[in-house]
């Protein structure tokens, strides 16, 4: 400390004593009080200052501590504390740059300071510099490799970056320096679940359950491990329990909305969004899970507006071309250049490219960058567009950039205003006439072309992917092509080798190749895959085989798609039960090979 109250020190001490021991109680108010009252025996002392502008932050007063601990550091600088609580105080306003600095600053000074460290960390990761924050907290841990705190935080940034082992490998020596902190049990289950390990996570929150039964974020974390085990019956009242210990715990109420939809209780789990939204409005996790709700139901307009909230989301990949304006609607584009990206998966992709035309007729030259997979059909089909460039080509400079999916927002696209149907991708002619002599004369009554299953790293992919064993019994007059690259099981690799079957999936080099194909098919059948986008866009019959739960773009209960004119959506009527789907499909097939007369 410095040398205060050099006119009447017992007295101030002796308050001083008394208003730390309150805040290290956390008795702020009355603690700020004492700190008040000694400031003003000695304005001007840094120590008081500082220990002001800690309590004030620990009341919520942001705007305040950097007030104070701004005058602190300038009466004496060379203070690494108050450098690292100013830095605090900043990242609470949101003003993540100046508290980097300011961190850097208590770094500089004391090399050795761990929550320094930490805290930098901290505020890059809500910056989303995630391998930046790896640095820090990797600093943190070359000063003290043991600090349970360091390798938690390190633990988060390495689930980011979807290092998942990696993260793993740090909760469990932070397990073995402190096998009963809650924290890292928490994380841990959190982890665990990242990889599939739901049981295991299950596990790891009970250690803090059979402690303390009421610790609602553990009741939380149990209930989406349930939750991912499809275990939704179960996880319903964990999360009602941690609601009634905590009600403003706003991720369980967004969790509570996920098992209600995936019960079909979308009018239960509509409200369980509210609450959430009620609780923390700005909240993108909450705002994402909203959003997708509003769209399964057809509330585009509220629906597109919270859908926004993904890029705040760590799940989603960054941004791209974030050197040049963000366009969402906001300024004139005649005469200027703007590139539409892809983002999400290939189904997503042709779903949404149809929006590159509107945005062309704005005056715009559009350059559309897609995956590789889609270049060549979307260069042949789209009109208007200056340039389809694959993801990692080279682009000319540009004015904008917009994300394909935000379009629909940009638009205000409503059920009814859906662009461009019934199709809007074509083959092209020459790759037609290839298919043609390769297919030969028809060998049965109807050509079909049938998909089981897509992306295995899709998060539904065990919900959509359809049974193949159960298609050996489909329309003995039609001649099946299996349209998906490679065989996911034995199933679908016995279902290849019957005598009426061809698996033609190495054959197609990529969407252009799999749009001449279908050309020539009667009907493509297709569980929730980029297939059964790819037929609907090019106006072909498709049938889509739905889980119980969809995706939202299939909204619910209808038999049709404003997406997609020429599609039919068959639906489980229970979760997981795919037999009624395939005898819907099995009375739909009779009467499209033999319609009445």
């Amino acid at each position: 400390m410095h040398t205060p109250f050099a006119a009447d020190p017992a007295p101030s001490r002796a308050i001083l004593q008394e208003a730390i021991g309150l805040h290290m109680k956390g008795q702020f108010e009355g603690a700020a009080a004492l700190y008040e009252k000694l400031l003003e025996r000695e304005p001007r002392n840094p120590d008081i200052l500082q220990l002001l502008g800690i309590c004030v932050l620990a009341r919520g007063q942001a705007d305040r501590a950097v007030e104070l601990l701004g005058l602190s550091i300038e009466l004496d600088p060379d203070q690494p504390p108050a450098h690292a609580n100013l830095g605090r105080a900043l990242k609470e306003l949101g003003r993540g740059d100046e508290a980097i600095a300011s961190f850097d600053r208590a770094i500089v000074a004391a090399p050795g300071y761990v929550d320094a460290w930490i805290d930098r960390g901290n505020t890059l990761s809500a910056l989303g510099r995630i391998n930046e924050s790896l640095a820090s907290f990797d600093a943190a841990l070359s000063a003290d490799p043991g600090h349970v705190g360091a390798l938690n935080n390190r633990s988060a940034a390495l689930r980011e970056l979807k290092r998942y082992d990696e993260a793993l490998a740090c909760l469990h020596r932070a397990i073995e320096i402190e096998p009963d902190n809650v924290d890292t049990l928490l994380n841990l289950s959190t982890a665990l679940r990242n990889v599939g390990n739901d049981e295991e996570s299950i596990a790891c929150v009970d250690r803090i359950l059979a402690r303390d039964p009421q610790h609602a974020p553990a009741l939380n974390n149990r209930a989406n491990a349930l939750a991912n085990l499809r275990r939704y019956q179960e996880a319903l009242p964990t999360l009602d329990q941690a609601i009634a210990i905590a009600p403003g715990l706003a991720s369980a109420w967004v969790n509570r909305g996920n098992v209600l939809a995936a019960l079909c209780r979308h009018d239960d789990a509509h409200a369980s969004f509210q609450h959430a939204l009620a609780i923390a409005p700005d909240s993108a996790a909450t705002r994402w899970n909203a959003s997708l709700l509003a769209l399964l139901l057809g509330h585009f307009p509220s629906g597109w507006q919270m859908y926004e909230s993904r890029w705040a989301m760590p799940s989603f990949e960054p941004r791209r071309h974030t050197h040049l304006p963000f366009w969402l609607g906001d300024a004139d584009l005649r005469n200027k250049r703007v590139v539409l990206w892809h983002e999400q998966g290939l189904g997503d992709t042709l779903q949404f490219c149809r929006y590159a035309i509107m945005v062309a007729a704005l005056g715009a030259a559009v350059v559309l960058e897609v995956p590789p997979a889609l270049k060549t059909l979307l260069a042949q089909s789209l009109r208007g567009i200056a340039m389809v460039v694959a993801t990692g080509e080279p682009i000319a400079p540009c004015d904008f950039a917009t994300p394909l999916m935000s379009l629909p927002f940009v638009f205000g696209t409503q059920a009814d205003t859906i662009p461009f149907a019934p199709a809007y991708l074509k083959a092209d002619p020459h790759s037609v006439a290839t298919w043609a002599q390769r297919l030969g004369p028809r060998r049965r009554k109807l050509r079909i072309g049938v998909t089981f299953s897509g992306n295995a790293a899709h998060k539904n992919d065990r919900e959509r992917s359809l049974p193949a064993d159960q298609f050996v019994s489909l329309c003995n007059d039609a001649e099946w092509f299996i349209i998906q690259k490679g065989m996911r099981d034995a199933g679908e690799l016995a279902y290849s080798r019957l005598p009426h079957v061809h698996y033609v999936g190495d054959e197609l080099a990529d969407f252009s190749d799999t749009a001449a194909l279908m050309t020539h098919l009667d009907l493509v059948i297709s569980a929730d895959t980029a297939v059964a986008h790819l037929a609907g866009a090019l106006g072909r019959p498709v049938w889509v085989l739905l889980p119980a739960n969809p995706d939202w773009r299939w909204q619910r209960e209808r038999t049709d798609s404003p997406w997609y004119p020429t599609a039919s959506l068959f639906r489980q009527q229970r979760a997981g039960d795919w037999g009624d789907v395939v005898q819907q499909v099995v009375r739909a097939l009779l009467t499209l090979a033999y319609p009445r007369r």
